[in-house]
């Protein structure tokens, strides 16, 4: 249940918010009733407890006290809006380098889809437009990068219900790299080579007769190798 909550300002004059707490938010959400009326906040404090369920579902309001309407209006989450909340959860639980590649991939989407647009409009179409536009300038690798990031950001909200259908988001193909192959040249010529150890070159000879992976010579124990082969 919200709570009423008073502050001193400077000039020694008393405001008073509401404060609303809910377990998944990392701290109480502060909302002003704009009044040093204790009689008028009581009565603004029950408008905002009447809301409080949706509140907790992530919907903004403009009060009655601040709007010439006269009524509680909800306001809708924009994009810019519900990207800030999310990428503040995500600077506390992910490295910085990841966090840093959220900014970037959330700049690039807002470029697209706008940043005062409503979050709930977002459409299948959104994501397309996304990957029609950044198709000129980033390979396929690289957009599919952005799309991991915009799709983790989408099951967020999706899961705050911030929207009510998580969009389908198709990974852009991409091209497969050839197999690379040594020579017979080549392996003769690193087999001849000074500056290669001797133990290097029996862990290239037992990667070529035995197709072990890499890991396995420089990483496998020895007593895994002799039980494997029953001795």
């Amino acid at each position: 249940m919200a709570t009423l909550k008073k502050n001193k300002k400077r000039n020694g004059k008393i405001m008073y918010w509401a404060m609303v707490r809910y377990v998944k938010w990392a701290k109480a959400k502060h909302i002003n009733l704009n009044t040093d009326s204790i009689t008028t906040a009581r009565v603004r404090l029950n408008e905002v407890e009447r809301k409080e369920k949706e509140l907790k579902q992530g919907l903004e309001f403009s009060w009655t006290w601040g709007n010439n309407e006269g009524l509680t209006l909800i306001k809708q989450m924009t994009f810019a809006d519900a990207i800030k909340q999310w990428l503040e959860i995500k600077a506390i639980n992910v490295s910085e380098g990841t966090h840093r590649r959220y900014i970037i991939t959330m700049k690039a989407f807002m470029n697209v889809v706008g940043d005062v647009t409503p979050l709930p409009s977002i459409t299948n179409q959104n994501i397309e437009d996304f990957k029609r536009f950044y198709s000129k300038f980033h390979t396929p690798c690289g957009i599919n990068i952005n799309l991991r990031g915009i799709k983790a950001f989408l099951r967020w909200s999706y899961d705050e219900g911030l929207i009510k259908k998580m969009p389908k988001i198709k990974m852009m193909k991409e091209p497969k790299p050839l197999p690379k192959y040594i020579t017979e040249k080549n392996w003769r010529d690193i087999m001849e080579l000074e500056g290669l150890g001797d133990w290097w070159k029996d862990v290239f000879r037992m990667y070529v007769t035995t197709g072990m992976r890499r890991s396995e010579v420089l990483y496998g124990c020895i007593d895994n190798i002799l039980k494997a082969l029953h001795l």
